[in-house]
């Protein structure tokens, strides 16, 4: 037999995989989230396999250092270096009146290796979890940029939650960097801080009573487009701050794709239409809106695709009838604040009139403050949802997820209410339905409109409708605040066997709905007898027969628990009888 001509090729070491750092950090990122849900630790690990050996140095250091929770295992690491006594580290080194530009100067002269690898690891971190400003942590930062020819020390650096207690403080811009992408800023009004050292030599900081301060954050915001112009999620979450003074340094964020204002930020007309003329990649913004009732400019947008907007219901009506265009809207939140009035209907008029109707595939609305107060010991015997609220909002036609939280506007949801429900949107995937009613402790008297079928208040058979009608529903949830509940009322002839034809002739084409929640408080004593738990699982099961059972895609309130895990059981145990069969 001829041998063969080439040369032996010997078999690549497994070993090998070790060495190549690709792999390495697979490993160290896998191990590092399972450290996390075992121990909830993943830390500890990663520094041990740090010191392994050379060549598991830097791949374990880039994922330990990758994300922090603070700035301070950053900074404690040039606070490792020795120090004259009384200092021990980092907090002894902010708090004992050392001067941080000369500890900063030294280091960096007399101590190269320890500067080198502070900005090793410094270059290593992507996020930042939170950072709370103080003066003398401040003047630390200030001062390593300074040192490193004022560059930031963070240049990978891309998410970051910044808390700026320090009217008029720009650390921020320092640190920043074209790879930062998401940042939320707070501005909370400063108040007195105590700090306390612990036996540890760790420091705990104790925030007292706040008062009202100019934050004066143009200074910062002025800035920071240029120290971080591909920021593309802006977050502030805190803060009065003067809308007027903030949206013009907000419109040079070129790249912005979602911005979020906080409450004590309202928008005006003419702000909005800063915003959205100058981010032509403005896709999802949220904020207050104030004095919309009668604007006197317009603003169009194709970039837009979510709104999350709360304002009075005249500033509702005026953003829609009068303000906006945005064709391209899929995603609309609204929460409408103030006592009703006739200015929701108009409200909800508006909405359902808008030209981007027919594009918008999720919706919430939510209402807000107290009930109506009513003149009558009894409920208004109108279906009030499905009249003021429903239908209009069926103009939505192909929207796959509605989300409704009325506080205040209803006294009693009544059946035609659900059957409503169940007709408006025909693709609906997602129902969520939330609602606070005025409570009514008085017996229905005999001969009400309500014994009316049109008029039966909501019951467990009210349910039957989105068996019938809501042929996409994948996922219910009603939780009722206050009142009558929704899902179990004592007494109901129509549970079990007689919720009638139109039940069962959605059974038996097998409804998709795979998770139901229900949760009410306060209506316990509605209850005049035991749940029979039977009839109410047979009805379930009948009505929903891909009803998923396990975790929590079928549950209730905590303290109905036990007769809910009762009705699961009963529903386990009719479709074991009927795989029997």
């Amino acid at each position: 037999m001829a041998a063969s001509s080439g040369a032996h090729q010997p078999l690549a070491s497994p070993h090998a995989a070790l060495h190549q750092e690709d792999i390495l950090d697979h490993i160290f990122h896998d191990a590092k989230s399972l450290c996390w849900n075992i121990w909830g630790n993943d830390r500890a690990t990663l520094a041990r396999c740090t010191i392994v050996c050379r060549s598991w140095t830097e791949p374990a250091s880039r994922v330990l250092w990758r994300e922090l929770d603070s700035l301070v295992p950053l900074l404690q690491l040039l606070a490792s270096r020795r120090l004259p006594p009384p200092a021990r580290g980092l907090w002894d080194i902010l708090i004992k009146g050392v001067d941080l530009d000369a500890f900063v100067q030294d280091i960096c002269t007399n101590d190269r290796n320890l500067w080198e690898r502070f900005l090793r690891r410094a270059a290593h971190i992507h996020h930042i979890e939170s950072y709370h400003c103080r003066e003398r942590m401040n003047t630390l930062i200030r001062s390593i940029v300074k040192h490193n020819g004022g560059s930031t020390p963070l240049p990978s650096l891309r998410t970051l939650v910044w808390y700026n207690r320090i009217p008029g403080d720009t650390t921020l811009n320092l640190l920043a960097s074209p790879s930062l992408h998401a940042l939320q800023l707070d501005f909370p009004p400063p108040g007195p801080i105590t700090i306390i050292i612990r036996e540890d030599n760790t420091m705990e900081t104790v925030q007292g009573p706040t008062h009202r301060v100019d934050m004066r954050p143009e200074a910062l915001l002025s800035g920071l487009p240029a120290a971080a112009p591909s920021l593309t999620h802006l977050i502030i979450m805190e803060g009065n701050l003067n809308s007027s003074v903030v949206a013009p340094h907000l419109s040079r964020f070129y790249n912005l794709c979602s911005l979020y204002l906080p409450e004590g930020t309202p928008l005006k007309p003419d702000d909005l239409q800063s915003i959205l003329t100058n981010l032509p990649n403005l896709s999802s913004i949220r904020g207050l809106l104030r004095d919309f009732a009668y604007p006197r400019c317009r603003a169009y947008s194709t970039s837009i695709r979510n709104l999350d907007l709360g304002g009075a219901a005249h500033d509702i009506t005026g953003l829609f009838t009068t303000f906006l265009e945005a064709p391209n809207l899929t995603t609309l939140v609204l929460q409408i604040v103030g006592a009703y009035s006739h200015v929701h209907d108009s409200a909800i008029s508006a909405l359902s009139s808008a030209e981007f109707k027919m594009c918008i595939r999720e919706l919430s609305v939510s209402t807000s403050l107290s009930p109506v107060a009513s003149n009558t010991d009894h409920p208004d015997s109108t279906p009030l949802l499905s009249t003021k609220l429903v239908a209009p909002l069926s103009a939505f036609g192909d929207v796959a997820v509605v989300t409704l939280s009325l506080w205040g506007i209803i006294d009693q949801i009544y059946d035609a209410d659900i059957c409503a429900l169940a007709r408006a949107w025909p693709r609906l995937r997602k129902l969520t339905l939330s609602y606070h009613t005025r409570p009514h402790t008085d017996p229905l008297p005999s001969g009400s409109p309500q014994l009316d079928i049109a008029r039966q208040p909501a019951s467990l058979a009210s349910l039957r409708h989105f068996a019938a009608h809501s042929r996409e529903l994948r996922r219910l949830v009603i939780k009722a605040s206050r009142g009558l509940p929704l899902i179990f009322v004592a007494g109901d002839r129509n549970v079990g066997g007689g919720n009638g034809g139109e039940g069962c002739r959605a059974s038996q084409a097998g409804h998709p709905l795979e998770s139901l929640e229900v949760s009410f408080k306060d209506s316990f004593d509605a209850l005049e007898r035991p749940l029979d738990t039977a009839a109410i699982a047979r009805f379930f099961d009948d009505l929903f027969p891909n009803l998923a059972l396990d975790g929590e895609a079928m549950h209730g309130l905590a303290e109905f628990q036990r007769d809910w895990r009762s009705i699961v059981r009963e529903i386990r145990a009719v479709r074991a009888s009927k795989a029997t069969v």
